[in-house]
């Protein structure tokens, strides 16, 4: 059996990076553009089961995004950036049905590179950085800057935290007490409570249910976290989402910034 080696081994990033590079793209990136460049047919229909298929024959390229499960702007931005990397990553196959697009789900490697791929497309890092360098990461920046790319708050945050050396972990929170961890840095080593928060904003929030609706509170860690840490104090940013029912939350250490700023509330 041949063994294949591949230009950018194991780096779907890179992939990326030479389409961004190759057509002098600038965010929000022109994902329709792309598209077009590469003859890359892009229909939306009524599929039965998967989000989105690519399909690619000697006379043709076609994404079909699945017109009643995709409807959020930024998340078809993303499906089609996801199916453009099966495309692109020489590795995959190209024909391919995708299902939970935008998961980051490590257990299928194949679908986790296109989700990479997608994400370094519409956030391109070296773009990036620039902007986070130095910066609170605080859930106003993530929200200004998933604006500013066009893209969804969830593939925001996880290129924010990815790419930060601040510890910071964010979460979707639900009236059970069930936890999703979206992302979480590196030195962010606290482990969550299970259950409900009692004193969390995130609770308040649910209870209150007012669409959009942000609050920030300083909480000692071990209201959030087994680990009951009195050397620090933990920053909760919680904005409710209705169309989902849940809250999405920014967890972070506690700053002089933030007291000065819950001081003059």
């Amino acid at each position: 059996m041949i063994n294949m080696r591949y230009l950018y081994e194991n780096s779907p990033e890179r992939y990326a990076q030479d389409v961004v590079c190759s057509m002098n793209l600038a965010p929000p990136v022109d994902i329709y553009g792309i598209c077009d460049s590469y003859d890359i047919k892009v229909c939306f229909e009524d599929i039965c089961t998967a989000e989105a298929f690519l399909v690619v024959t000697s006379r043709r390229k076609s994404i079909i995004i699945n017109e009643r499960k995709i409807l959020y702007m930024p998340r078809q931005r993303f499906t089609i950036a996801h199916e453009v990397g099966h495309l692109f990553i020489p590795w995959h196959t190209s024909q391919c049905a995708c299902y939970k697009i935008g998961n980051f789900d490590t257990s299928n490697a194949t679908e986790n590179e296109a989700d990479m791929f997608a994400s370094e497309l519409l956030i391109p890092t070296a773009s990036l950085i620039p902007k986070i360098e130095g910066r609170i990461i605080t859930l106003e920046l993530i929200k200004e800057l998933a604006q500013e790319y066009n893209v969804s708050l969830g593939a925001m945050t996880r290129k924010v935290i990815a790419n930060t050396d601040e510890m910071v972990m964010a979460l979707l929170y639900y009236g059970t007490g069930g936890k999703i961890i979206q992302a979480q840095s590196r030195d962010f080593d606290l482990h969550l409570r299970p259950g409900i928060i009692q004193s969390s904003a995130a609770k308040e929030l649910l209870n209150s249910r007012y669409g959009n609706e942000s609050m920030k509170r300083i909480l000692n860690c071990g209201e959030w976290f087994m680990e009951a840490n009195n050397d620090f104090e933990i920053v909760e940013e919680s904005m409710y989402q209705p169309h989902f029912s849940r809250v999405f939350t920014i967890l972070r250490v506690a700053n002089d910034f933030d007291y000065f700023d819950a001081f003059f509330r």
